[in-house]
């Protein structure tokens, strides 16, 4: 009676008064069943099954649950084994609203953990097929992008904040920021001293870059060093 019939109990407790036929039952699902307990990385593999649903409009099968648990109340909980692979979409009468998920991590040693997923803003295709971001030039982004700079020495780390600070706004080509952010992260070295910068245009960009620039960079950023690991 311990482990899915608790967690299920407590699911129901929190959502079941938020459900109704139009709606329908809260569906929930586990990754144990498709690839075996995870022990530690349980939370990251749920985190991980969340955003590729979210990416594929599809909520996966729960693999060998042809006979769902019979210690969890699943009519009164109003809860629903996603037992087949299912259609994700927004609502029909609310398609602005985002969908959300909600992943658990309970433990037997204690852990006690739900973490709310909510997908992006959705990003719409023009007539051939290009995604349109809106992130270039002058235009805002909807969210803050992180932009992350990484250098051996303080003094190296403020000379990539004026290369980069140099090249934005000289540059005659349109700059899409959300490139320039993917790029710093996936595909440059990253060294001892780095700083994240967010930002939402190029202007907010330029002014942090230009801060670093006159300023230096902040201690917490100068003194970035590798975590001890520990075991418990």
């Amino acid at each position: 009676k311990l482990g899915d019939p608790v967690e299920a109990s407590a699911l129901a407790e929190v959502f079941s008064s938020s459900r109704n036929d139009t709606i329908g039952p809260l569906k929930i699902g586990s990754t144990k069943a498709n690839i075996a307990h995870t022990q530690a990385a349980a939370g990251v593999a749920g985190l991980i099954k969340v955003a590729l649903a979210m990416q594929h409009n599809m909520l996966p099968q729960t693999l060998h649950s042809s006979r769902p648990s019979p210690l969890i109340d699943w009519v009164g909980g109003k809860l629903q084994l996603s037992q087949r692979p299912t259609a994700w979409l927004p609502r029909t009468n609310s398609p602005t609203t985002p969908r959300r998920a909600g992943v658990n991590s309970f433990g037997i040693a204690g852990t006690n953990a739900h973490a709310i997923i909510e997908e992006p803003p959705r990003v719409h295709s023009d007539s051939n097929g290009d995604i349109n971001d809106d992130y270039d030039d002058d235009a805002r982004s909807p969210l803050p992008l992180p932009f992350l700079l990484s250098a051996y020495t303080s003094e190296a780390l403020r000379g990539r904040a004026k290369k980069l600070c140099n090249h934005i706004s000289s540059s005659t080509a349109k700059i899409k920021l959300s490139d320039v952010s993917y790029s710093l992260a996936t595909t440059r070295t990253h060294f001892p001293r780095r700083i994240i910068l967010a930002a939402q245009d190029k202007t907010e960009l330029l002014s942090s870059l230009a801060s670093i620039i006159d300023s230096g960079v902040p201690a917490t950023a100068d003194n970035s060093k590798s975590a001890r690991v520990a075991m418990l």
